[in-house]
């Protein structure tokens, strides 16, 4: 993907369904640094490391990885608060992917209800 402006990211949960159908991402698709370091974390303690590895390299291959920048930042921020303000609680690693996909005006495709609760977020779920 180089260059090439992203249309979707998908969440960890989407990138395992993808690998579970042995499919390859599809076009315009990105993950971020959160997708990937909780993919390696769990290809770590598979029973078969290497292969797990093996498999996400293959599943991701020619995807664009988004990584956080001073805006992802304040996004963060701005979120966390307004759910807080409403009393509503998400994992920090899916806020991370939330901040990305706002920051970057895309989607984020995952299989969690709660991203249905953010107003700015362009969430689809799979």
């Amino acid at each position: 993907m180089n260059g090439e402006h992203a249309q979707r990211l998908l969440d960890t949960s989407a990138v395992i369904k993808l690998m579970r159908a042995n499919l390859a991402i599809p076009h315009g698709s990105c993950v971020s640094f959160v997708t990937l370091a909780e993919l390696r974390a769990g290809a770590l303690k598979s029973r078969d490391p290497e292969q797990e590895l093996q498999r996400i390299e293959t599943t991701l291959a020619g995807a664009r990885v988004l990584a956080p920048s001073a805006r992802t930042i304040a996004v963060y921020s701005d979120v966390w608060l307004e759910l807080e303000i409403k009393g509503c609680r998400i994992k920090t690693n899916d806020l991370w992917n939330v901040a990305l996909a706002i920051e970057h005006d895309i989607e984020l495709h995952a299989d969690d209800q709660h991203f249905g609760q953010i107003a700015k977020l362009k969430y689809v779920k799979i």
